[in-house]
């Protein structure tokens, strides 16, 4: 049985290795019965999932230093959740990012941070500064005139109220505005209620006189990550989630609640990389036993070659816990790999055990030759593939270099595991029997001298690869690593077209505030800068007398406003009156033919009060609230803000958003 491969040095030191292997057999099984649930353990316990793109490249390149530089200078901007609110208007997206800013504040042991401009105290104080002065007297002018008709309905919240209060408005004539708007609006609503069809009214709307539209919320949340979960922000998601789908079966009107972010990309693509990586190792497992089934016509052969694939597998795993710590988006590909080519080394050595063995030889003496034949080719393969792996090692993409030293430490593992554990469970299974399937050498020798087509279709694919080379693109943008499909991927690009919430844009850290107010303004590619004083309004002493007078005429109690329960008997009878003051053309006849459609319904009216009033308590609350407003100055913002924007060192945050957010 020594051919040449066992004549050599390798192959001597292979066979005199198995030699003590066999001889100890029942030791080395258990050793490796005694080492793997550990090992396995550990590798559960401490091996982690880093799916961040930035930390795919070394740490030491110098925009990764910057970048870990802002990073430690403002902790708050990192590591975040954005939670963009789209609705069908202003009223439901400022309702919903309140419901849920109240609701994520009370949960400190899951959120650390909560910015939502709108919600918070301050913008809601002094929301009307920051208005143009010519936008703040319209609105002021609506208000006055409108102040009857809130006032008369803050005092009966109910669609009995609401109803009564537009029977006298027509009746008196008192609101000096064109009221068709609103009774457009209503109408519609109703009409949406009378067919089982969504619909809600907009009082923002209503109170400013514009039209309802499209709006959307954001929110920006840094949860506390749970690093000791193999999804470490699977808490803090679920629990918005939770929160989102409480306030949608409370509040009538359509929405939409979806999450996006460092933390919700990274969430997403750890599921799918997870789930990606079980389906591609199954695959590839699957694959493997039917090519070890045909080869090696035994399921016994088959079983002990699993096995040591599967430990290899675990050893290997381990070794990336220890040396590396987590596995990333790219070296996650180990698994399969290995899988893929570490089963090579078994079959190698199991073909020509059973080779031997049926040819006649002992098994003791077949597996020891069987090493020395094949062993000097085992070693070969395992340097020349982990060569291959370890040149990924000099890159500064981490992503491949991590992969390049976990597969080549792979390797030397493999061929470890075949020598060592491959023999000993070979020698405690039964003896394999009949001929191994495999193709006849004198078939493949005739194939490959006799093919005419084989030289020509390598010319045609090596031409095809040429031709091809000019049309090979460099992608750049990591999203598209991501599964496009995912939620938060998909909302991702749904915000780079939006001009308000895009998140393209630069931020620079400058020394202070002297050199954040000059900074892109000769630049031409910059539309806007942000810095901490872009939120110290202008004009504030004219502002801040506009409003005075504007909190005069609306006068107080509206933040105290709350829906009272629905009576079908009242909003009946409210029906009738305002009937009664109804004409017969144009919006009056369309709202009568609504309302006439609604006493012959059997709609609840609690629905219908809902529909009409849901927002209203908390848009009075709102406009009560910025009725308040205070001067602002730099020193005077809320340190939730400042901080945003300042570091504790002095150093300013300069935001610049490009000229043309498409490029």
């Amino acid at each position: 049985m020594n051919g040449p491969a066992g004549t050599g040095i390798t192959g001597r030191l292979a066979r005199r290795w198995v030699g003590l292997v066999v001889r100890y057999s029942p030791a080395v099984l258990i050793l490796f019965a005694l080492g793997i649930v550990p090992m396995t353990r550990y590798t559960f316990d401490n091996l982690g999932v880093n799916t961040s793109t930035a930390d795919m490249i070394a740490a030491d390149l110098p925009w990764r230093r910057t970048f870990s530089d802002y990073r430690e200078a403002f902790p708050q901007l990192d590591h975040t959740l954005v939670v963009v609110i789209d609705a069908v208007d202003a009223d439901h997206a400022d309702e919903v990012r309140d419901r849920l800013f109240r609701a994520l504040n009370k949960k400190t042991e899951l959120y650390s941070e909560v910015f939502a401009p709108g919600a918070d105290p301050f913008f809601r104080r002094n929301a009307l500064l920051y208005l143009d002065p010519v936008e703040l007297e319209l609105l002021g002018e609506r208000l006055a005139a409108v102040q009857p008709f809130l006032a008369r309905l803050a005092g009966d919240p109910t669609t009995t109220g609401l109803l009564d209060s537009i029977s006298l408005a027509l009746q008196r004539d008192e609101i000096d505005i064109d009221i068709d708007p609103m009774l457009e609006s209503i109408a519609e609503v109703i009409e949406a209620h009378n067919a089982g069809h969504p619909g809600s009214l907009s009082w923002q709307a209503l109170m400013s006189g514009g039209a309802a539209q499209q709006a959307r919320r954001v929110l920006v949340v840094r949860p506390q990550l749970d690093f000791a979960r193999l999804l470490p922000a699977r808490h803090a998601i679920d629990e918005i989630h939770r929160h989102a789908a409480r306030i949608d079966e409370a509040l009538p009107g359509e929405f939409s609640v979806r999450l996006t972010g460092p933390v919700a990309l990274e969430f997403e693509e750890l599921v799918s990389v997870t789930a990606g990586a079980k389906l591609a190792g199954v695959l590839a497992l699957t694959a493997v036993i039917l090519v070890l089934l045909l080869a090696l016509r035994s399921v016994w052969l088959t079983g002990a070659a699993l096995v040591s694939l599967l430990a290899g597998l675990l050893a290997t795993a381990a070794f990336a816990t220890v040396a590396i710590g987590s596995l990333n988006l790219i070296s996650i590909a180990f698994a399969v790999l290995y899988i893929g080519l570490g089963v090579d080394f078994a079959i190698h050595y199991l073909l020509r055990y059973r080779e031997a063995v049926v040819a006649g030889a002992r098994r003791r003496e077949a597996l020891v030759e069987s090493a020395g034949d094949v062993g000097a080719s085992l070693v070969l393969c395992a340097i020349t593939t982990s060569i291959g792996f370890f040149a990924f090692f000099p890159t500064a993409f981490r992503g491949v270099s991590e992969l390049g030293i976990i597969s080549g430490v792979g390797m030397y593992l493999s061929l470890f595991v075949t020598l060592t554990l491959l023999p000993a469970l070979l020698l405690a299974l039964p003896a394999p029997t009949g001929a191994a399937g495999k193709l006849p050498a004198a078939a493949a020798t005739r194939w490959v001298s006799g093919s005419r087509l084989l030289l020509p279709g390598a010319a045609v694919a090596v031409l095809g690869a040429l031709a091809a080379l000019p049309f090979a693109r460099f992608d750049s943008d990591p999203v598209n690593l991501r599964n496009p499909s995912s939620e938060s991927v998909a909302t991702y690009r749904d915000l780079l077209d939006d001009p308000d919430y895009s998140p393209r844009r630069l931020s620079v850290l400058v020394a202070g505030a002297d050199e954040a107010s000059v900074l892109g303004d000769d630049v031409v590619e910059v539309a806007r800068t942000a810095t901490a004083a872009s939120f110290v309004p202008a004009d504030q002493d004219d502002k801040l007398l506009l409003i005075g007078e504007i909190a005069w005429l609306v006068g107080p109690g509206l933040g105290e406003v709350r829906l009272r329960q629905a009576s079908a008997v009242r909003d009946a009878k409210a029906v009738e009156r305002l009937l009664g003051q109804l004409g017969n053309n144009g919006v009056q006849a369309r709202l009568a033919a609504a309302l006439g459609e609604l006493q012959q319904s059997e709609g609840s009216s609690r629905t219908l009060q809902n529909r009409l009033l849901a927002t209203l308590p908390g848009r009075l609350a709102a406009l009560d609230d910025t009725l308040g407003a205070e001067p602002v100055s730099l020193a005077g913002l809320p340190a939730g803000l400042r901080d945003r924007w300042i570091a504790p060192d002095g150093r300013w945050r300069v935001e610049l958003r490009p000229r043309d957010d498409s490029t």
